[in-house]
């Protein structure tokens, strides 16, 4: 399981920023995780074109875990 609290949101330009709190429970430990981070979003042509994101608080190998659920968005075109 996962749970998401959005704590704040901002929109300038292209870009949205994010800062949530994430909260799981590994499904082979039954570890609790909890961590909080930023995740910027750049909007280019009505689709998400980049993003990046600072993480704190996560245990080693739980990000790509994690983030393998939110497939990467593409680069646009220079």
């Amino acid at each position: 399981d996962i749970h998401v609290t959005r704590e704040d949101i901002a929109v300038e330009g292209d870009k949205v920023v994010v800062r949530n709190t994430w909260r799981a429970t590994d499904s082979g430990s039954g570890l609790k995780i909890e961590f909080a981070g930023t995740v910027i979003w750049r909007i280019a042509a009505g689709k998400l074109a980049e993003r990046w994101a600072y993480l704190q608080g996560s245990p080693p190998g739980t990000l790509s875990h994690l983030w393998s659920a939110f497939p990467p968005a593409s680069s646009a075109a220079a």
